[in-house]
């Protein structure tokens, strides 16, 4: 006879004090595309297209890009008490293989240019699995499309985060950072949403003040495991996601928050599927783009 398992906790104890439950910045946006060369690595690759482009920061995505090598981490105990979670060692499948689909956000750190980037792959052998990515040793094998935004006037930036121990992305206000002949387009808002904040409310709320109907959400981050609308549960307390989809309505009798994801937990064990809404909190942070929609 099967032990149920105890239901997933709704708030973990992070080891430093509580800080603000959201930092949220607005920022024009700038709709780009680029295309990455074969055989270098993604960050040497993503830094020199960005700085031709003045962009200090944005969300991109990257879809259907053949990859010569690919090394990956997943989420993993903590090591001692200043995280309530961590990372596996680096994972190395069999190559050649394909990242499937993946969110990347670039942003400034300490030492420069820093991405964050969680996506699904196939290996050698067809497998899929779902991971965060290390663009320092990810190289295409062809030349690869990236497509997103760039924000005018507001970057995510590295700092240390007191509450999680974690140095993190985070909004920041900053002046214009396109070449300004690049068309504005759509408002945005750049959200770093803190640990035990559930999240679909959150953004419906950010879209209310904003006076928004209807945005569409771009981005990742760390769930509490995962309560998806069909009922089904990711059963481990630690979860890194990202959007593979998703839209904030406000315009019917009930606000909606359609949020599509795919996770990866504790054991590589992966799913995908909308969100039960107003049922996942945050474990670590996100990174999340509100984009406007008419």
């Amino acid at each position: 006879m099967s032990v149920p398992r105890p239901p997933l906790p709704t708030r973990i104890r992070q080891p430093g004090p509580v800080g603000p439950p959201v930092h949220q910045v607005p920022t024009r946006l700038i709709e780009v595309e680029f295309a990455l060369p074969a055989a270098v690595p993604l960050d040497l690759s993503l830094a020199k297209a960005l700085a031709a482009r003045n962009i200090v920061s944005g969300v991109f995505h990257l879809c259907d890009a053949p990859m010569a090598a690919l090394d990956y981490v997943i989420p993993d105990l903590p090591q001692d008490a200043s995280h309530v979670a961590w990372y596996s060692t680096p994972q190395n499948p069999p190559m050649p293989g394909a990242i499937v689909d993946a969110a990347i956000t670039c942003g400034p750190g300490d030492a420069g240019m820093t991405y964050h980037c969680h996506g699904k792959f196939s290996d050698a052998r067809g497998a899929v699995a779902m991971g965060h990515l290390l663009v320092e040793t990810c190289r295409p094998a062809h030349p690869v499309g990236v497509t997103g935004f760039a924000f005018r006037d507001a970057a995510f930036q590295r700092r240390a985060d007191a509450e999680t121990g974690f140095t993190l992305f985070s909004p920041v206000a900053r002046g214009p950072a396109v070449k300004e002949d690049a068309p504005a387009k759509d408002d945005g808002i750049l959200l770093r949403i803190a640990p035990n904040i559930e999240i679909s409310q959150t953004l419906i709320d950010c879209c209310r003040a904003a006076g928004w109907q209807r945005a569409s959400v771009h981005g990742l981050g760390s769930l509490i495991g995962a309560h998806f609308a069909d009922e089904n549960v990711l059963d481990s307390f630690a979860t890194e996601f990202y959007f593979t989809r998703g839209l904030i309505d406000l315009t019917g009798p009930t606000p909606s928050a359609a949020l599509d994801v795919a996770l990866v937990g504790l054991d590589g064990s992966w799913m995908e599927g909308r969100l039960d809404q107003g049922q996942n909190p945050v474990l670590i942070t996100t990174e999340i783009l509100l984009c406007r929609r008419p």
